[in-house]
């Protein structure tokens, strides 16, 4: 036999001809190199064994599976797996022909030959199941971006049908489905209209409310449905976004229902080769996706990172701003710069965007999102900023805690608890801002708590019972709203003489004294919820003179019939305020109800709140929470409705008060104590009668 057709030593580092005189079925060319192969080989298992396995081993292992694949190539390609089959060639002749160490070689090559042709005729009978097709929203097309009412009706049909995938295939360990509120939905459902038409989304939620999770199964969602698609994951570093890489990656590679209802059965989503770079830690390619499309399937990077050149169907932003990134006016100015030129500019017209995460600083590039118009904004709160229910009474604290099921109210306060402890004096308001998302800086709060709590009064509760009834007046402001909540607030007005404010006014002034009688937030309905709550305070309290915004929306309000009609059977007085120029005046603006507050030499505090019992403690604290995170330097996001009905009705009041104190001078004047004199001892000029002046 020439030594061509001769087989090689199966030493890696010999590969010399196998003398003629070893046996036929020899596989290596002296005991040496068999010796070598042995030790290293023992090597191998014990390291495997330990858990150290080397990067060495796994990149022989590809190796072998690199060789086993050409030897497949090459058997078809040549037609000699066919004549191996008819028993024209042996497995031994193939082996030599081909420079195979052995015919074991060769017969497991035609054996994985035989096996993937069968696999191949039952992927040409394979179907997706109705079920399959149902639980990946395939069911129906997804309508042309520009249909916004189509997609937002195909967004609520996926949303159900992802919800219902996730239940059935990502349950928990023992069996559970993840546990899903309803606010959850609204994410996915909002996520799935960014994606139908190519639109920016911004969810603003506390932490730890299982978004990493949800985004996580839903990414696998999206892949599975559309393997073709481009993801591109952003995260607050690397690290992160590799974990959340590994993820899915996990569930594509490992969870066979999942492969097996979706794929035909010659088809996986990892990859077969890792060669290539198409399976790594950061970024992947399914293995099923159509040829010729640029781009990988995922990929995972973190903040900061240069992704020019990139192209991706969705963008998802995971927690982009953190401490480190809001530090400073210098590093937020380097993350927004960062955001415009790279993870923004990698948007198309068909691409979405979804950004989530919970806020960390009051000029962070989440609230230039809040105000841009390009963007969708959903802003959860860990706790309802609304509820009444004092914190004191934590079983009852249910209904108004976003996540009741995990993250209870309980939990809450120890976060609220840990970051007040842990705060510097001018660091307060982190559980405010990372948990209810509604940042504010010391530096912008003109209404503080030294400021506002002397006014609270424990001897007092709701309602008119302990106010003065000498000079009383009583006058209404209103925030009204026909979907959303509709605030009221009553002042009761007494008078109070000879005001100084050394730190304003260097004379003296007749003021009202502001007594707060009751609050209402109901949810809006318009021009009647408005007018049921007119008439069961003017039962209850008597009140007779309203002040309402009459800018936009609320114009009607003042114009309608039934309002007027019904102010005429009533003897009510119903009057608008213009709140655009008027809410920044240094007399009647918001921040101007300071001086309600700022202490006076006479010691009189001019705004009484009641705190004597529970309903007026949870109205109180209602009104004073907007009130603390007023600031004129910047558009106040949030709640502000019951701020903005107890200011209303500034202007009138400030008109009372000079019509008051005119009526004190005409008194004055009709008592003929006008002015005292200042020089009484002087009775007259000089001897001779001329005024100094006139000399």
């Amino acid at each position: 036999m020439p030594d061509s057709l001769r087989p090689k030593c199966q030493n890696s580092k010999c590969r010399k001809v196998i003398p003629a005189t070893k046996r036929s079925n020899a596989r290596y060319c002296s005991g040496r190199c068999q010796k070598t192969v042995n030790e290293r080989n023992r090597r191998r298992r014990r390291r495997a064994e330990a858990g150290q396995a080397p990067a060495a081993i796994e990149r022989l292992n590809a190796q072998e599976e690199w060789r086993r694949e050409n030897l497949i190539k090459e058997l078809i390609r040549t037609g000699l797996h066919i004549k191996i089959r008819e028993g024209a060639l042996s497995l031994r002749e193939v082996a030599r022909a081909l420079d195979v160490p052995s015919a074991a070689q060769v017969q497991r090559a035609m054996a994985e030959i035989e096996l993937r042709e069968l696999v191949s005729v039952a992927a040409d009978k394979w179907e997706r199941s109705d079920e399959t097709t149902r639980l990946l929203a395939l069911d129906i097309e997804q309508p042309h971006l520009l249909d916004i009412v189509a997609c937002w009706e195909w967004a609520e049909h996926a949303t159900e049908a992802f919800l219902q995938w996730e239940a059935h295939y990502m349950a928990l360990p023992n069996g559970d489905p993840w546990i899903r509120e309803d606010f959850h939905k609204l994410w996915i459902k909002e996520i799935l209209f960014a994606i139908a038409t190519g639109g920016y989304l911004q969810i603003l939620s506390p932490p730890r409310h299982g978004k990493t999770e949800l985004l996580t199964h839903f990414v696998v969602w999206l892949i599975v449905r559309n393997p073709n698609i481009r993801i591109i994951w952003m995260g607050p570093n690397e690290q992160k976004s590799k974990e959340v890489t590994a993820k899915i990656k996990e569930i594509l590679e490992k969870h066979e229902q999942l492969i097996t209802d979706t794929l035909p059965p010659d088809q996986t989503y990892a990859p077969k080769s890792r060669q290539g770079g198409v399976w790594q830690a950061a970024t992947f390619k399914v293995d099923c996706r159509q040829t010729g499309i640029a781009g990988n399937t995922f990929l995972g990077i973190g903040r900061g990172a240069k992704i020019l050149s990139l192209n991706a169907d969705v963008l998802v932003g995971d927690d982009l701003e953190d401490h480190e990134s809001t530090k400073n006016a210098t590093v937020r100015k380097e993350t927004r710069s960062w955001w415009i030129t790279q993870f923004d500019s990698r948007k198309e017209e068909h691409t979405a965007m979804f950004l989530i995460g919970s806020r960390q600083h009051i000029e962070d590039f989440y609230s230039y999102n809040i105000v841009n118009p390009n963007f969708r904004v959903v802003i959860n709160t860990a706790h309802d900023p609304e509820c009444l229910i004092p914190e004191q009474e934590v079983a009852r604290h249910v209904d108004c805690v976003l996540f009741p099921a995990l993250r209870s109210f309980r939990w809450l306060m120890t976060k609220k608890t840990g970051s007040d402890t842990m705060a510097e004096a001018d660091e307060t308001g982190t559980y405010e801002m990372v948990y209810q998302n509604d940042p504010a800086e010391d530096d912008s709060y003109i209404f503080s708590d030294a400021l506002l709590s002397p006014s609270f009064n424990p001897a007092r509760s709701i309602g008119l019972r302990g106010i003065p009834e000498t000079g009383r007046r009583l006058i209404g402001g209103m925030d009204p709203s026909a979907t959303g909540r509709q605030a009221a607030l009553l002042w009761a007005l007494t008078p109070v003489d000879d005001i100084k404010y050394s730190n304003y006014l260097d004379t003296a002034d007749t003021r009202y004294k502001r007594w707060m009688v009751d609050i209402d937030n109901r949810l809006g309905g318009g021009i009647e919820a408005a007018i049921e709550l007119w008439n069961e305070w003017l039962i209850l309290y008597g009140v007779r003179h309203w002040v309402l915004e009459d800018n936009a929306f609320q114009a009607m309000f003042l114009d309608d019939p039934r309002t007027r009609a019904w102010c005429h059977r009533n003897d009510v007085h119903v009057e608008g305020v213009s709140t655009y120029e008027n809410k920044t005046d240094p007399i009647f603006g918001v921040s101007a109800m300071k001086r309600l507050w700022v202490p006076n030499p006479q010691g009189i505090i001019l705004v009484d709140l009641p705190y004597m019992d529970e309903a007026s403690i949870a109205k109180t604290t209602l009104y004073v929470r907007q009130l603390k995170a007023h600031s004129d330097e910047k558009k106040v996001k949030g709640k502000t409705d019951v701020k903005m009905a107890g200011w209303f009705p500034t202007k009138r009041i400030r008109k009372w008060e000079k019509e008051l104190a005119a009526e004190r001078v005409k008194a004055n004047i009709a008592n003929n104590d006008v002015y005292p004199r200042s020089y009484a001892k002087v009775t007259g000029f000089s001897t001779s009668g001329t005024p100094p002046w006139s000399r």
